[in-house]
């Protein structure tokens, strides 16, 4: 089972954050290939050296790094190559005007793009309904979140929904 988790510009930033990760990974029994640590934009850019090591180690030990909501903010295209990124993450403002929008469908086509070329995965945040869905396979998105799968669930229902689905991968936020 893959697993997400968000980490902040403070965890980040703390010098045994890499020691952390690896005893939870440890503790939990979790293969890091199976971990991706989330980071937005704004996280990248803070302390950019020692945020720069720190993924670089974290990599090290196999764990997967994202750019979340990217495309708001300051975006960078230098931060794909500037950091060791896995994943790419098409923020939901544009996702949500993909039907609507040709500016939106343009900027989500051209960040798909750019992903398969630098050989990272894309995840879409934000799916709400099947047009959008339906919008995101075509431009050969394998990967959606958002509220048209499911709505944030308690623990309880996590394990149930895992058992239903023989532990697919579900990202659960």
């Amino acid at each position: 089972m893959m697993v997400s988790v968000n980490l902040s510009a403070a965890q980040l930033g703390r010098d045994g954050i890499v020691d952390e990760v690896n005893g939870t990974l440890g503790a939990s029994g979790l293969d890091p290939a199976m971990l991706t640590l989330e980071l937005t934009e704004m996280v990248l850019m803070h302390d950019v050296g020692p945020t720069s090591s720190r993924l670089e180690r974290l990599k090290a030990i196999g764990v997967r790094i994202a750019v979340d909501d990217f495309g708001t903010g300051c975006s960078s295209l230098a931060y794909l190559r500037q950091f060791p990124i896995d994943v790419l993450k098409i923020d939901k403002s544009f996702v949500l005007a993909i039907a609507n929008s040709p500016d939106c469908f343009t900027i989500v086509h051209t960040l798909v793009r750019l992903g398969e070329l630098l050989g990272l995965e894309i995840i879409a945040e934000g799916v709400e309904n099947d047009e959008q869905r339906t919008r995101l396979e075509a431009e050969r998105v394998e990967t959606a979140q958002g509220f048209f799968f499911t709505r944030p669930l308690s623990v309880e229902a996590v394990d149930r929904l895992l058992g239903e689905r023989g532990n697919n991968n579900v990202l659960v936020r």
